[in-house]
This record gives C-alpha cells, sequence and structure tokens, in this order.
C-alpha cells in the first residue's frame, strides 16, 4: 500500500513539474493571459485586422501609397471620409478613416470640408499616422496645394 501512494505522489509532483515548465515555455508564468475578442476591423482597402498583443488592440492595416477623400473634424479628432472599400456604395454608406496628424498647423483648417489626398502609415488599427495632406482641386486647375502636418 505504501509502495501505491509513493508511486501516485511521485506522479504527482513528474505532472506538476511538467506544467509548470510548459508555462514557463509559453511565457505565461509571470502573468495572467489575456483572451481577445473575436472582431474584425475593417481597413480602407477592404481587407480586415483583428486584435492581438497583451492589450487586445487591432494590428495595423496594411499601408497604401495614399488615400483620398473629405477631410473631416469634429471635436479636435479628424478623419477622412471615403466611399466604403468594396463594389457599390448602398445608400451613401461611407468609410471614415481617423487621422491623426504629429501637429497641427493652422492651414490644416483650410482643408477641412474639402477633397484631400493624405500619405502615411498605420500607427494601429486603422488610424493613419499622417506625413503629408494635398488638397486635391478640380481638373481645369492643374495646381495642387500641399502641407506638411
Amino acid at each position: 500500500m505504501k509502495g501505491l501512494f509513493l508511486l501516485i505522489f511521485v506522479f504527482l509532483v513528474v505532472a506538476a513539474g511538467g506544467l509548470f515548465l510548459d508555462m514557463l515555455k509559453q511565457g505565461g508564468g509571470g502573468g495572467p493571459r489575456v483572451a481577445c475578442t473575436l472582431e474584425a476591423l475593417l481597413c480602407p482597402d477592404g481587407s480586415s485586422v483583428g486584435r492581438v498583443g497583451p492589450l487586445c488592440e487591432f494590428s495595423p492595416c496594411q499601408n497604401q501609397e495614399y488615400f483620398s477623400g473629405r477631410l473631416s473634424s469634429q471635436g479636435g479628432e479628424f478623419s477622412l471620409i471615403t466611399p466604403i472599400p468594396f463594389g457599390d456604395s448602398l445608400y451613401g454608406t461611407s468609410y471614415f478613416l481617423p487621422l491623426k496628424f504629429s501637429h497641427i498647423s493652422s492651414t490644416l483648417s483650410d482643408f477641412i470640408g474639402k477633397e484631400v489626398l493624405v500619405r502615411g502609415d498605420f500607427s494601429f488599427g486603422n488610424t493613419l499616422q499622417v506625413s503629408e495632406i494635398e488638397l486635391l482641386q478640380t481638373i481645369e486647375s492643374e495646381e495642387v496645394e500641399s502641407v506638411q502636418p
């Protein structure tokens, strides 16, 4: 009977040690594991990204050479309003691309409500860190005004 208890005790010690080593290999030994919700964020090109990392932030969208649309500002936040990224726009549906500027100049207010072209990189999710913004003129006017934010 003592032999059976000793065998069970040794088995439990080995199993606990194996589980502990497995947790250390996976990096879960120091803190709680995080389970992110299975949401998808629609990106301007029609693709989507999910939540990742310990803060469950959306992965950055894929960068493009430029984005165009109407510049909007509400409550100090800027966005680019474009048609939805796939197919025909139903009922005037628009895509609001959040924009982040490193600094905001007074000339930026001249662009609000107008068609613009923006260049930059996605910092996280679908927020575009703007490096350049240009005012798009009508085809008759060959001028394109450019501002470095």
